[in-house]
């Protein structure tokens, strides 16, 4: 996927975002910054990436197997916000309001809110305008912070076919708080 196509996205999560590194485990990894970390994993068939995307101001990085980060035509990437006092839906509806300021065109409708790994509360946001990209976002709460796991391509048959794959990055989903006194740099 071109590096232009999400620039805007990256932007938007910069604004709100501290994640900053990853610990990389056996088909997924550990994405913290801030104060949180979650826990991710790669979906069956799809590489867990914590390097292709450091340009990009990316520590976890995901597409199928075969492909690349720079070349894949879908990709998942994930990051932290912080919520501070915002319930999951203030918060979401906060970062949509910012992404409308900047994307006029854009569309979005939100799922009702679901729980994963037994404990965490998440909602998906599917959209369509962010650099003529069709997206699912899943926004996970925990411990005030908001882990955000986005699968983006422009391509809408492949939305459609890998549309739920994003759900397995979250199956396992666990939180812990950190606090990182690196910046999100590491050691």
């Amino acid at each position: 996927m071109k590096k232009a196509a999400i620039g805007l996205i990256i932007f938007s999560f910069f604004l709100v975002s501290s994640a900053g590194a990853v610990a990389v485990l056996n088909g997924g990894g550990i994405l913290y910054g801030g104060t949180a970390g979650f826990n991710l994993d790669a979906p069956k068939g799809w590489v867990f990436d914590n390097e292709s995307g450091k340009p990009d101001g990316l520590y976890c990085v995901m597409y199928p197997e075969g492909g690349s980060w720079a070349k894949s035509p879908i990709v998942i990437y994930g990051n932290i916000g912080e919520a501070g006092e915002k319930t999951l839906e203030q918060y979401i509806v906060a970062d949509m309001d910012d992404m409308k300021q900047k994307v006029k065109n854009l569309k979005y409708t939100m799922s009702k809110g679901q729980v994963a790994n037994k404990k965490f509360p998440f909602i998906a946001v599917d959209s369509y305008g962010i650099n003529d990209a069709y997206e699912r976002v899943l926004y996970v709460y925990a411990g005030k912070s908001v882990c955000m796991v986005v699968m983006s391509t422009k391509d809408r048959a492949l939305f459609m076919k890998y549309r739920n794959a994003v759900y397995e990055v979250i199956k396992n989903i666990f939180y812990m708080e950190v606090h990182d006194t690196t910046g999100g740099k590491g050691q």
